[in-house]
């Protein structure tokens, strides 16, 4: 599970 940096929301279809 990765998240984006900064943090922000996954777009649509996407699941981090």
């Amino acid at each position: 599970m990765l998240k984006p940096w900064p943090f922000r929301p996954p777009p649509r279809g996407h699941c981090f």
